[in-house]
C-alpha cells in the first residue's frame, strides 16, 4: 500500500477511544521514533498514551515518519463510525472464521484489531466506504491586498485565546476547559480546537436493568490559516456561532482585529455562466485529468424563495441535448462537480455553495482542487 502523508490532524477523540493496552500494541513497532519526537511511552502497559501529544506529532510529520504507522493510523481514524465497523467485522469474519470481538471493545479498538491482523482487508474496505464521505469546510479572507505573515502563537498566547472560548462556549452550555493544540505545515498553521457540546442523556441497560446516561459528548474542530492567501478555513461541527467565535477570536488575538476575517465571498459560479463547459478544462493542471458537472443550483424568480436543482451524469452534454441553457450567473447558488485525480481509481465530488462553503470528497483532495479553482475563475474577486 502506498504511504499517506497526513495534511490535518488524527483526531485525538478517535485516539482515546482506543483502549490503552491495543494502543500500545499498535504503536509499539514506532517506538523509537515517536520517543525521538517526544512521545512518553508509559511505564505500564495499560497506561494511557498522551494523545494530544501523538496528533500533534502526526499533524507534523518530518522525512522519517513510518509510512506504516501513517498508514494505520489514517485508516483506523477513517473507519471508526458505526457504519462502517458493521461491514468491517462482516469482512474480517469471512476472512477469519476464527476471529473474535468483544462487547464491550469501541470501534476504534475493532478497527486496530482487524488492521494488526489483515490491514489489507482495512484498506479494501475503506476505499468502498470513501464513495460518501466528503470533508466540508467554509473560507473567511482577510481582504489585506498582502497575506499577514503568521507564526505559531506563544503559549500564553493560546492560553488567552482558550479562556476567551471557554467564555462563550459556557455562555453557550457547552461547558469551559477547551483546549487548541496548534501546528505548522509550512503555508498553513492548523488550529485542533477540542471542546464540549451541550449535555446528552441516553437510556442505558446496565445489568439488565434499565438507566440513563447523562453526558457532554467532546468534539474536535479544524481551523487552519493559509499564509499564502491570507484566510482562514473552518471545519467545525457545531453552529454558526462557534464558527463566528473561531474567527473573532483568531482575528482579535492574532491579528489584532476582531474583524479581522468578515463574511466575504469566497467562491463564484459566474463561470459556468461565462465559459460554459470551457470553464471546466482542467489540461493545465498536474494531478487532475478530467472535471465533469454533475449538478447545480439555482434560485428561481418567480417571488417564492423558489429553488430548481439540475443533475445529470454530465450536465452540459444533457442540457446541449434537450437545448437549454445556464442559468444567469446570479442566480446559481451551488454546483457539484466530478473530479477525476491521476492515480485514483474513481472519481471524487467537490461541492462548491455560494458565499464560501466547500465540500471535499478527502482533505489531501483540495490541494490540486484548489489550483483549478483559481485558474477557472471560481475564486472570487471584485472585477469579476
Amino acid at each position: 500500500m502506498a504511504a499517506i502523508k497526513f495534511r490535518h490532524f488524527i483526531q485525538p477523540d478517535i485516539l482515546t477511544s482506543i483502549d490503552p493496552g491495543r494502543l500500545l500494541l499498535l504503536l509499539s513497532p514506532y517506538r523509537a521514533y515517536l520517543s525521538k519526537r517526544g512521545l512518553s511511552f508509559p511505564a505500564f502497559p495499560y497506561s494511557s498514551i498522551h494523545c494530544a501529544k501523538l496528533s500533534a506529532i502526526l499533524a507534523d510529520p518530518d522525512e522519517h515518519v513510518p509510512s506504516r504507522m501513517v498508514d494505520a493510523l489514517y485508516f483506523i481514524n477513517e473507519m471508526s463510525n458505526i457504519n462502517t465497523v458493521e461491514g468491517l467485522i462482516a469482512a474480517a469474519r469471512a476472512a477469519h472464521p476464527d476471529m473474535e470481538f468483544s462487547i464491550e471493545a469501541s470501534n476504534a479498538d475493532v478497527v486496530v484489531q482487524i488492521w494488526l491482523a489483515d490491514p489489507d482487508l482495512v484498506a479494501k474496505k475503506h476505499a468502498a466506504s470513501m464513495i460518501n464521505k466528503p470533508r466540508s469546510f467554509e473560507y473567511y479572507s482577510s481582504g489585506d491586498a498582502q497575506p499577514q505573515p503568521l507564526s505559531i502563537p506563544h503559549s500564553t498566547v493560546i492560553q488567552a485565546m482558550e479562556s476567551a472560548m471557554d467564555d462563550w462556549f459556557e455562555k453557550n452550555r457547552r461547558g469551559r476547559n477547551c483546549r487548541i493544540i496548534v501546528a505548522d505545515h509550512g503555508d498553513k498553521i492548523s488550529f485542533l480546537i477540542r471542546h464540549g457540546m451541550p449535555m446528552q442523556r441516553e437510556g442505558t441497560i446496565n445489568n439488565g436493568e434499565s438507566s440513563s446516561l447523562c453526558y457532554r459528548p467532546e468534539v474536535y474542530d479544524v481551523v487552519f490559516y493559509d499564509r499564502t492567501l491570507g484566510e482562514l478555513g473552518i471545519r467545525a461541527s457545531g453552529t454558526k456561532g462557534e464558527k463566528r467565535l473561531y474567527r473573532e477570536t483568531i482575528g482579535f488575538h492574532l491579528f489584532k482585529n476582531q474583524n479581522h476575517f468578515p463574511e466575504h465571498q469566497k467562491f463564484t459560479l459566474a463561470p459556468l455562466a461565462i465559459d460554459g463547459a470551457n470553464a471546466l478544462v482542467c489540461s493545465d493542471i498536474d494531478g487532475l485529468e478530467r472535471v465533469v458537472l454533475t449538478a447545480y443550483q439555482n434560485r428561481l424568480n418567480e417571488g417564492y424563495n423558489g429553488y430548481n436543482l439540475y443533475t445529470a451524469d454530465d450536465v452540459f452534454l444533457s442540457m446541449l441535448e434537450k437545448q437549454r441553457s445556464m442559468p444567469p450567473a446570479s442566480d446559481l447558488t451551488m454546483a457539484v462537480f466530478s473530479m477525476k485525480l491521476a492515480g485514483v481509481k474513481n472519481p471524487r465530488s467537490l461541492t462548491i455553495k455560494l458565499p464560501n462553503h466547500a465540500m471535499y470528497h478527502r482533505d489531501g483532495d483540495s490541494v490540486v482542487i484548489d489550483q483549478w479553482l483559481a485558474k477557472r475563475g471560481f475564486i472570487h474577486t471584485p472585477e469579476r
